[in-house]
């Protein structure tokens, strides 16, 4: 087995041994229709770790493994530490999760995958300057170093199409084409995730999607409200985007914008499962670009 196979088993095997050692853990949501997972999954096993399994510098001493989600808006804090539940329900009650303030280097209102996906990139690999500028110049005690970092994106953009033939339909090009809307184009909402571990490597993942009602596509589209703004002056809430945001109030709260954002970020986690399929994300090392 390669060295950086054994560095990335181990600190799995410490961020399970990290949640065995709270007093407190943190048990694995219920799911309605979920089937538990294998007792005898290999991956698995190594999530839940043991006494004598080797540790990482990243979860040494007592401190659970520490997890930054670059935003300090409480729904995407929580949609990363339920991910973390669901995904690693042996080592969830050994991450501690935190938010960071983060630049995206987008508009406010992100359009397409592209712009969306790289201001999730940007919010990561912001947060892991600000760490990396702590570590070198610390005040007091050197900060802890994140075992990953975590940043969720949400945007919109033209619902794909496609002709009667089953060729694809160009969409328009921007979100303000006047074209778009006279051309039975529909708005979506959607978001990307994307977990970036310690030597500066990241995996992304993209949501489902859901059409916008066509009056605040039309407020976003023509102008230029952020999404939370067109949802709040067409159902007249407040600060819907830092609450159940557009797909709880469109769902009667069946599903939360937690859960829609939580769905991307476990996708992004995936890798965290089976290490040993994944080597261009590992886990095994400190720092990075």
């Amino acid at each position: 087995m390669s060295t950086s196979a054994v560095a990335q088993r181990s600190l799995i095997r410490a961020l399970g041994m990290a949640g065995s050692r709270l007093s407190r853990p943190c048990p694995a949501p219920h799911r309605r229709g979920a089937a538990p997972a294998p007792a005898s999954s290999p991956a698995l096993r190594a999530l839940a770790g043991g006494p004598g399994e080797p540790r990482s510098a990243l979860t040494a001493g007592t401190s659970p493994a520490l997890v930054y989600v670059a935003s300090k808006n409480a729904v995407k804090v929580d949609a990363v530490r339920d991910a973390l539940r669901l995904l690693l329900p042996g080592a969830a009650g050994g991450f501690e999760v935190r938010g960071v303030a983060a630049d995206s280097g987008v508009p406010d209102q992100p359009f397409g995958d592209a712009e969306t996906q790289r201001g999730a990139r940007l919010r990561c690999r912001s947060v892991a300057q600000e760490v990396a500028a702590a570590a070198a110049f610390p005040v007091g005690a050197p900060p802890r170093a994140p075992a990953l970092i975590v940043a969720v994106e949400g945007g919109v953009g033209w619902q794909d199409r496609v002709a009667p033939d089953g060729s694809p339909v160009p969409k328009p090009a921007a979100l303000s084409d006047p074209a778009a809307p006279a051309g039975g184009w529909s708005l979506e909402c959607f978001a990307w995730a994307v977990a970036r571990d310690p030597r500066g490597r990241e995996s992304a993942a993209r949501s489902a999607s859901f059409v916008l009602p066509q009056e605040v596509a039309r407020l976003v589209a023509e102008e230029g409200l952020e999404l939370g703004d067109a949802d709040d002056r067409v159902f007249r809430r407040v600060r819907s985007g830092q609450g159940s945001g557009t797909i709880g109030r469109l769902t009667g709260g069946r599903v939360t914008r937690t859960a829609f954002y939580e769905h991307a970020v476990a996708m992004a986690l995936v890798p965290l499962l089976s290490p040993e399929l994944y080597p261009a994300f590992d886990l095994g090392g400190e720092g990075g670009g």
